[in-house]
């Protein structure tokens, strides 16, 4: 690894001070900042796109952002003598965003507006989201039917499937509920319009990729932005604030409204976002999960999860119900 990084560094303008070794990447202390460098794997259409749509985010005055770095020649990655591809980012120490705490995830919510407000990209090489909600909806539907069927043809069945069994009817209902609603929301049409507008989403707007650097918000993680419908980043970062929140409704109408005081979103956004909410993606998540693994032991870990899906669907159901009406 050490003669990989150092074939590597020669080929930036770094003036290195110092490195480590960190989780996937080795952190570089410079002369002027931090940065990591690590392998990439991804493909150079899309790594030409992130570093677009990163350099007009920078341009706009966000400087707190991973931003990839341009080696001496003008690339924005190097091989090393192995054919591995390895890109350098821009890195800042901070505190992950604390999902349990109002103040920290409204502040996220309130940046990541901000952030859609400037993403949107002049360039004809676009990455477009690669899923169309309707036919993700429809095709996890039918998993969950075939696993459905699977399992209640069993002669035996554990705990796991028992508790899948009961609870299919309940999760598989919000699942054609989700396609119903879908159909009236104009979805089609707003992606269509998101892609000609060439609005940008980031694609993993997540806790983790959220950093609290004294009053300032360092944004990482641009690796999945692509141009698309962006409501659907508010929507993961809710759904996984509320999930470690136990769906607490007056933490998640405040980070809704933290976002729409900064951006607007039409009313197809809206609808886009309660449809999000309805479909039961834990549930159909865990149930795949189950089917592709070796049926054959029980994860006790698993088996946790789906107790606590079911625990919490109650406080879910309620939560969607006050979102329902926030945003009609």
């Amino acid at each position: 690894m050490d003669n990989r990084i150092d074939e590597i560094l020669q080929q930036y303008p770094l003036k290195i001070v110092s490195q480590k070794r960190i989780r996937g990447a080795v952190m570089l202390c410079t002369e002027n900042g931090t940065y990591i460098a690590k392998i990439y794997e991804g493909s150079k259409k899309r790594l030409c796109f992130q570093s677009i749509v990163q350099n007009k985010l920078l341009d706009d005055g966000y400087e707190l952002i991973d931003a990839i770095v341009e080696n001496s020649e003008g690339g924005l990655s190097c091989k090393d003598n192995r054919g591995n591809e390895w890109i350098v980012k821009r890195w800042y120490q901070g505190e992950e965003c604390n999902i349990r705490d109002t103040k920290e995830v409204c502040l996220a919510a309130e940046h990541m507006a901000g952030l859609h407000n400037h993403m949107i990209v002049d360039t004809e090489d676009i990455c477009c989201e690669k899923y169309d909600l309707h036919e993700t909806f429809s095709k996890h539907n039918k998993e969950m039917k075939r696993v459905h069927t699977y399992i209640k043809d069993k002669k035996q069945k554990n705990d796991m499937e028992i508790k899948l069994l009961n609870s299919y009817s309940m999760f598989y209902s919000q699942g054609e509920e989700a396609v119903r609603v879908l159909d009236d929301s104009g979805y089609r049409r707003l992606r269509d319009e998101s892609v000609s507008m060439k609005l940008v989403l980031h694609g993993n707007y997540t806790y983790h990729n959220i950093l609290f650097r004294d009053d300032r918000i360092v944004t990482t993680g641009f690796d999945k932005c692509a141009v698309g419908v962006q409501i659907i980043d508010l929507y993961d970062f809710i759904r996984k604030v509320m999930e470690k929140n136990v769906w607490e409704i007056d933490m998640g109408l405040k980070v809704i409204d933290s976002y729409c005081n900064k951006r607007k979103p039409s009313k197809a956004e809206c609808q886009v976002l309660y449809t999000l909410l309805i479909y039961p993606e834990k549930y159909w998540k865990l149930i795949n999960f189950y089917y592709n693994s070796k049926k054959t032991w029980m994860s006790t870990k698993n088996y946790e999860k789906l107790y606590k899906i079911c625990e919490q669907e109650k406080y879910r159901a309620e939560f969607i119900k006050a979102v329902g009406g926030l945003l009609a």
